[in-house]
């Protein structure tokens, strides 16, 4: 799947967010319970050595996307995502770096009864998680070993 954006940038009550070229995808694994529906995001402050996705990084470098857009791909998947016990993860790059797209995407997830788990460096804070996602799901942090690794219920 891959989202293609269309029209000059979106504006709207739940804006737009910047998301990599190559496609997102569904996976198991370390992205949260059951099987999940990935949204990668662009732009992340930071160049860890250890990265696993480097085409991340630059903000400028993603494309152009609507809440809407990312929504109706995430519906195509709703019904087995949620029988696999799964739900939505969006990681990146860093989703905080997009905190009005990052909240509008988990809001709207939620209220499409899907679990939703927020993969965060925390390099920008707890502060901004909580404006973001005042009521996380699950949110994985690894910015320092004095940060807690799951945070959230």
């Amino acid at each position: 799947m891959q989202f293609r954006p269309t029209g000059p940038t979106p504006r709207g009550p739940d804006g737009a967010g910047r998301v990599p070229a190559g496609p997102s995808c569904a996976s198991t694994g370390v992205d949260g319970p059951g099987t999940r529906f990935v949204l990668f995001v662009s732009g992340c402050p930071l160049r860890c050595l250890y990265c696993a996705n480097p085409d991340t990084w630059r903000l400028r470098d993603g494309k152009v996307t609507r809440v809407d857009e990312v929504m109706a791909e995430i519906a195509k998947y709703r019904t087995f995502v949620i029988t696999s016990g799964g739900g939505v993860t969006i990681t990146g790059g860093e989703p905080l770096l997009q905190p009005r797209f990052t909240g509008a995407v988990l809001r709207r997830c939620k209220d499409m009864g899907l679990h939703t788990s927020l993969d965060t460096s925390g390099f920008l804070g707890p502060e901004r998680t909580t404006r973001c996602w005042p009521t996380p799901t699950w949110c994985c942090s690894t910015s320092s070993p004095s940060t807690p690794a799951p945070i959230g219920g």
